[in-house]
């Protein structure tokens, strides 16, 4: 697959994450070969995945950009599925079911080869689906570059950990239109926690979020509220 720019927000830690996402990078390296992959980073003291999503963005140079956070892996045929989504929508969120990797699991993913599929003894301790309280819009969009132009991509007003996600998107569906989920799983790797109450930002991130919410179908307020980024 030669048209896509994978773009990949990431932390470096100095120690186990950088081991794993060796194996992350190898994994897409071999079962999508092709693929531009795109890190991109953050400067901010606080880790901003809106501002490593967009550095990421910034070093693409392809048309179609799959968003993945570097803790998931998924089927490569979601590749050739989604792209012919788009064809008849303006993006794609490729994953009904999130299926969160057992530490001893993720360890035994590791220490095989970066092959597809991944065993079938794997154990999850839990299953995520969307809800109202939860849609599960982040971790995994495939979104044409044309369309993340026309939301100026993510909001780096969000700090740390929490909102991001939910305001790019109500700025996509507002201004490009709605989402297409795909009726497929994707496997996220075990790593230390760090939740988004523990960001001394959230508060902020979650007001924010909610101004975006706020506007969902109202193409000037969000128009407006994406140009507030500059100010």
């Amino acid at each position: 697959m030669t048209d896509i720019s994978i773009l990949i927000p990431y932390q470096p830690d100095n120690g186990p994450r950088d081991k794993a996402f060796e194996w992350v990078l190898a994994f897409y390296k071999t079962n999508i070969p092709g693929a531009e992959l795109c890190i991109g980073k953050s400067t901010s003291k606080l880790f901003s995945r809106s501002q490593a999503i967009n550095d990421a963005a910034l070093k693409a140079t392809k048309e179609v950009f799959f968003i993945v956070d570097a803790d998931l892996i998924f089927n490569p045929q979601i590749v050739k599925k989604s792209l012919a989504f788009l064809e008849n929508n303006a993006w794609v969120i490729p994953f009904n079911t999130i299926n969160y990797v057992t530490e001893k699991s993720t360890s035994s993913i590791f220490a095989d080869s970066p092959h597809w599929p991944i065993s079938n003894q794997v154990t999850y301790e839990r299953v995520k689906k969307p809800s109202p309280r939860t849609p599960c819009v982040g971790g995994f969009n495939i979104v044409p570059r044309k369309n993340f132009e026309t939301v100026h991509g993510f909001d780096e007003r969000f700090i740390g950990w929490g909102g991001e996600d939910r305001a790019f998107m109500s700025a996509m569906n507002t201004l490009c239109g709605p989402y297409k989920r795909m009726d497929t799983e994707i496997f996220h790797l075990w790593h230390p926690h760090v939740g988004n109450k523990r960001n001394p930002n959230y508060k902020n991130n979650t007001v924010l979020r909610d101004q975006y919410l706020a506007n969902v179908g109202n193409k000037k307020a969000m128009k407006r509220l994406i140009m507030e980024r500059n100010k």
